[in-house]
């Protein structure tokens, strides 16, 4: 639960404005970022470094955010995706396509694996100029073990490799 002492959520005092054209406290953005915990949320910059990292995202897989600071994304992948270049291919899907969205194992500090559907998207600056990501990690592993998601969600990463290099740009 959010708790915020003497500020609202909604500055303007209209729960309905766009949250665009919200001037949010950093004070909610840290609070809403710090408190989701079934999701991993964090940003990396433009070479695939991490440069925050949420409690959800340490409860995910296993680092802490001292472990995991400036070490680049890759970290998480299988060995076998790492020599493809899978990580670097899903950054540059990203930048090209303003997001890439995939399914597959990942790896925790532990070494153990854990399926996962995570989503990829380019940072822009109000210029336009591309300044890193966000990625967001769900856990997935119970559904995919228990087979209730269906075949068309459940690429493998090649299948997911395949896709990001015929992604159409824009």
């Amino acid at each position: 639960m959010l708790c915020l002492q003497g500020e609202t959520a909604f500055p303007s005092g209209n729960p309905s404005a766009r949250a665009d054209d919200l001037q949010l406290p950093a004070v909610v953005v840290k609070l809403l970022f710090e408190s989701v915990s079934d999701y991993a949320i964090y940003m990396l910059d433009l070479d695939g470094r991490a440069v925050t990292w949420n409690v959800g995202a340490e409860r995910i897989k296993g680092y802490t955010r001292e472990e995991v600071m400036g070490r680049n994304v890759s970290m998480f992948f299988p060995p076998d995706a790492q020599k493809t270049g899978l990580p670097e291919r899903q950054l540059a899907a990203a930048a090209r396509d303003g997001r890439a969205e995939t399914e597959g194992w990942l790896l925790r500090k532990n070494g153990s694996k854990f399926w996962a559907q995570v989503v990829l998207t380019a940072i822009h600056d109000n210029d336009g100029k591309l300044q890193g990501f966000a990625k967001v990690t769900r856990y997935m592993t119970a559904q995919k073990t228990a087979g209730t998601k269906s075949s068309a969600a459940t690429l493998s990463w090649s299948d997911t490799a395949s896709s990001l290099e015929t992604s159409p740009t824009t």
